[in-house]
């Protein structure tokens, strides 16, 4: 469900004119950081433990929230 709204999103953010590099660009830039975290996770709850490792999750994901409140208000989507 995640994703449908990924490439909702991206789709109204890219010039119509060049849509197709732009939705490879930041479709990529989304699954390189996706590959990235699943690489380590399992060594980060090794060394933090689940509960350690939720609550770092939920850090790492409150920049991408504030940054998504702030498109909100200058994006029309």
């Amino acid at each position: 469900m995640g994703a449908t709204a990924l490439v909702g999103y991206i789709g109204n953010l890219c010039n119509k004119k060049y849509s197709a590099t732009q939705y490879a660009l930041l479709s990529s830039a989304s699954s390189l950081c996706n590959n990235t975290v699943t690489i380590y996770a399992g060594k980060l709850v090794n060394m933090m433990g689940w509960d350690g490792f939720f609550i770092f999750t939920i850090i790492l994901a409150l920049p991408a929230l504030f940054i998504l409140m702030y498109l909100n208000k200058r994006v029309n989507v």
